[in-house]
């Protein structure tokens, strides 16, 4: 572990590169500064930073670190940004599963198609049974992050409708 040094109350940080003694020479070999060198320059070792709980901040006082509890506030803003990032998290898992299977310029060109009337009876099928497979997938990931369920597991999301994969690829 890197020791972290102080001077003046400052935040600690690894010794400079270079430090100036009080009589006005400096030294720039850090690996050969004395502890008294480094004394004369103003520096002191700071105790190792503690480490702290999740429901705990660690910030330096001046003169050593100091471990203090969030606030209620302070925690309930930290669940809700954990609880934004899953959800974006959770939207992008179901874009890039939806993608998987019908791309953007696919989505494009089967929507022509069907707006045209230019799908057989089954190829429309399909496609509105790909329509209802989106559908679900948009309507799944809320659930399965609320549930803290594996959004890698195939098994946690809508299975694609026979036919709707085939339709696709003629596309």
């Amino acid at each position: 572990m890197t020791q972290l040094f102080t001077k003046d109350g400052s935040v600690p940080a690894p010794l400079p590169s270079r430090i100036r003694l009080s009589d006005g020479r400096t030294r720039t070999n850090p690996a050969s500064f004395t502890p008294e060198e480094i004394a004369d320059a103003g520096f002191s070792q700071a105790n190792p930073k503690p480490e702290a709980a999740s429901d705990q901040d660690v910030t330096w006082g001046g003169a050593d670190w100091v471990l203090r509890d969030k606030t209620p506030e302070e925690l309930a803003q930290k669940a809700a940004e954990e609880a934004a990032a899953r959800m974006l998290t959770g939207k992008a898992e179901c874009r890039r599963r939806i993608f998987a299977v019908v791309d953007e310029m696919a989505q494009i060109n089967l929507a022509a198609a069907a707006g045209a009337g230019l799908l057989s009876e089954a190829q429309r099928a399909a496609y509105i049974s790909g329509l209802a497979w989106i559908q679900q997938m948009r309507g799944t990931w809320p659930g399965l992050i609320d549930a803290g369920a594996d959004l890698s597991d195939d098994a946690n999301w809508p299975a694609v409708p026979d036919g709707a994969a085939a339709l696709v690829a003629a596309f």
